[in-house]
């Protein structure tokens, strides 16, 4: 996976409301709830770069990267 300034909480853009099209298509929720022995977490430790530039227009997928970037640290997913 590479990522560019992204929005990892699909939630954002839905307040109030979650749903299984949602939740499946937000990567931090659905990371989140994914058990530690999971055998996908072994292969993400060797397919994940993320990145994000440091214009205005970022401020807000700040946020979003640094929380998912510290759930993939709690996995022992370097990111």
């Amino acid at each position: 996976m590479l990522a560019l300034s992204g929005l990892y909480y699909a939630g954002y853009f839905f307040p109030n409301y979650q749903d299984s099209l949602i939740y499946n298509n937000s990567p931090y929720d659905f990371l989140r709830q994914m058990p530690a022995d999971h055998p996908y977490w072994e292969e993400y430790r060797h397919r994940i770069i993320m990145c994000v530039g440091q214009g205005s227009w970022e401020d807000e997928l700040l946020d979003s990267t640094r929380q998912m970037d510290a759930l993939l640290k709690e996995r022992d997913v370097p990111a």
